[in-house]
């Protein structure tokens, strides 16, 4: 058996109950914290309908809903089906720095595949409001308009960096639970609801009109500080198990090569699926 190998035990009954626990209590408080960021949100933007000049709360949860979209579209499913399978396989049958390796492999090319198109989606996001408000459920009424399609537009260009961090939040989470450390992944989307909590609260109390862009600057760059928070408030727990990272960008690697294969057919599903909902 080579130096460094780790081969994962199988869980005592009562690590399993705590694991349990834990995510139990992490989804719990994040269902209650989710509520109160919802509750907070409809409330706030709720009342521009009833003083602004335009439907701030349809322009926001149209922007704010496509970084997700396109997370899951691009790089979601590899990095859940495939990576994390892969890296738990490295993990049990090779040593510690080949399973590092890889890890650092796949995290610098996702996080290059992801930065083109933050990039992209900044740049064209004129072109992706106008065609989620040519189609579905956001092509009728007022988000037609060419105000709303600009205020939306304005939200994206905030919104589209999201994708890096949802990014790193999955890699992050999923490294973890590889090791059975559950607590920081359960607990993570806690983190983004309370800084989404405390824009809110910082929105409503600002002066002035709530559809001017001081305002709209506030919500856009608070929610996707959420997102941050998510991923980075992982990384501690990360960096406790000794993660070795390595700048490293390796397209021939074995792991990097199965990973793309099998991607292919993944993404043509997850297309297939995303054009059919």
């Amino acid at each position: 058996m080579s130096e460094g190998l780790v081969t994962p035990l199988p869980d005592e009954p009562s690590t399993f109950a705590r694991n349990a626990a834990v995510m139990a209590l992490g989804t719990a408080i994040s269902r209650i914290t989710g509520f109160l960021r919802y509750a907070g949100l409809a409330y706030v933007l709720g009342l521009t309908l009833r003083y602004g000049k335009t439907n701030l709360p349809s322009t926001y949860n149209l922007a704010n809903s496509m970084p997700n979209m396109i997370f899951d579209l691009v790089m979601g499913g590899v990095i859940a089906s495939l990576f994390i399978p892969v890296f738990v396989e490295y993990l049990s049958t090779r040593s510690r720095e080949e399973a590092w390796y890889v890890a650092s492999a796949v995290t610098n090319l996702a996080l290059i595949i992801l930065s083109a198109f933050t990039v992209l989606g900044i740049i064209m996001s004129p072109l992706l409001i106008r065609l989620m408000t040519a189609f579905g459920s956001y092509s009728s009424g007022d988000m037609a308009t060419q105000l709303v399609r600009e205020e939306a537009a304005f939200f994206l260009r905030f919104f589209v960096p999201q994708i890096i961090f949802y990014g790193l939040s999955a890699i992050f989470g999923g490294l973890l639970n590889a090791h059975r450390h559950f607590t920081a992944p359960a607990f993570a989307p806690i983190a983004n609801n309370l800084v989404v909590i405390g824009t809110v609260i910082a929105f409503h109390f600002l002066p002035g009109a709530r559809d001017n862009r001081l305002h709209m600057v506030v919500l856009a760059t608070g929610t996707t500080l959420g997102v941050v928070a998510q991923a980075l408030v992982q990384l501690p727990a990360l960096l406790r198990l000794g993660v070795r990272y390595t700048p490293v960008l390796d397209l021939w690697h074995p792991a990097i090569r199965k990973i793309g294969r099998l991607a292919v057919p993944l993404l043509g599903y997850i297309l297939l699926w995303q054009v059919g909902t």
